[in-house]
């Protein structure tokens, strides 16, 4: 057996190698399907992340425009009461000028909310009907735009409610 072994020492070292050789293929051929998965797999991801990240800002958008719509209304019952009570006119004079410089901080935040309200249903159109991939970093800007846009629905909501408060006030004051 030593015989044989030490006679055919070089066949033998020929087909190690050829052996180790097929190995060293097949591992590189796993090893680029296993390449080829994972680049799917992320692609996936980010198909995924984008999309919700999409839904996201679309569900703050029509929250928004809700909150938006709301205080537009809410700002026009305040006219409506406002012009009633202008017309009627107060027993008190003070009453009367008070109530008279009600009227402009209402139009600003009538006039913000609706500013705020326009770009808000661009972006929602925009945002339906695009139909471009876009990068992820472009939803991630939008999202930290609709968080400002946000806190401004937000500060004209108290002015607003605070308006309507005034008013209800003053009203109550005059009876």
């Amino acid at each position: 057996m030593w015989n044989f072994i030490h006679n055919n020492s070089g066949d033998i070292q020929t087909i190690i190698s050829v052996l180790g050789l097929c190995f060293t293929i097949i591992g590189i051929f796993i090893a680029i399907i296993a390449i080829i998965y994972a680049k799917k797999q992320i692609k996936l991801f980010l198909a995924q992340r984008s999309f919700e990240l999409k839904l996201l800002i679309q569900q703050q958008l029509v929250q928004q425009m809700n909150i938006a719509n709301k205080i537009l209304s809410d700002i026009n019952e305040l006219k409506k009461i406002h012009n009633s009570k202008i017309k009627q006119g107060f027993k008190d004079k003070k009453l009367n000028e008070t109530y008279k410089e009600i009227l402009p901080p209402v139009e600003i935040a009538y006039g913000m909310v609706e500013k705020i309200l326009n770009v808000l249903e661009l972006n929602y159109e925009v945002l339906i009907n695009n139909k471009v991939s876009v990068k992820i970093s472009y939803y991630e800007e939008q999202i930290k735009q609709l968080l400002q846009s946000g806190e401004g629905l937000q500060t004209q909501s108290k002015v607003v409610d605070n308006l309507l408060l005034r008013v209800s006030e003053l009203a109550n004051k005059d009876v």
